[in-house]
């Protein structure tokens, strides 16, 4: 990944979560293409909930730069039972990120990602995979999407309490959502 200027650290905080097609997409050697354009399959890639600032094309561009031959499927989708909400954090960019908290009678508009393993390896690097985030099953029956269906999906998630644990990884959030309060 390229080495950033202060200039342009500061201007990736303030343009959070950057601007994201409001359609399907393939993301391919750093540009956007119709879905349909690119030959790719859900059975060999991971399916992964994209919600805030990994839907958008530049942020792809800078975790995948100068990786060629490179194809994400991004598909637009409805997840039941979630809103997406402010973490309760400033990212190491400077933005406050995104998060999943349950709600029982939500839809929320998100994409899906499709990764093969080495493009979801690298993007674990990039979230920072049990340090600030954590990664979960989500059931595959919550999402309703554009024509593509998956057997298993799964999603990151804003990991306050900086556990690698994935028995229950919303077990923080639903005590903050109890009454607004924090009980570490």
């Amino acid at each position: 990944m390229k080495r950033l200027s202060d200039l342009e650290w500061a201007q990736l905080a303030l343009d959070y979560p950057y601007e994201r097609p409001a359609d399907s997409f393939a993301f391919c050697d750093g540009e956007v293409l119709p879905l349909h354009a690119v030959p790719w399959t859900p059975d060999d890639r991971v399916a992964v909930i994209a919600y805030g600032s990994n839907r958008a094309p530049s942020v792809l561009r800078r975790k995948y730069d100068g990786c060629k031959g490179m194809i994400v499927p991004t598909v637009r989708a409805d997840l039941k039972g979630f809103d997406v909400v402010y973490a309760a954090f400033v990212s190491t960019l400077g933005p406050v990120p995104a998060t999943l908290l349950p709600q029982a009678q939500a839809v929320v508009g998100v994409a899906v990602q499709f990764f093969l393993p080495e493009q979801l390896e690298q993007m674990h690097e990039s979230e920072g995979l049990g340090v600030s985030y954590g990664f979960a099953p989500v059931d595959p029956g919550a999402l309703a999407m554009d024509g593509v269906r998956v057997r298993q999906c799964f999603f990151t998630i804003v990991c306050m309490e900086r556990s690698k644990t994935t028995e229950d990884p919303f077990r923080w959030r639903r005590r903050l959502a109890a009454d607004g309060v924090s009980r570490r």
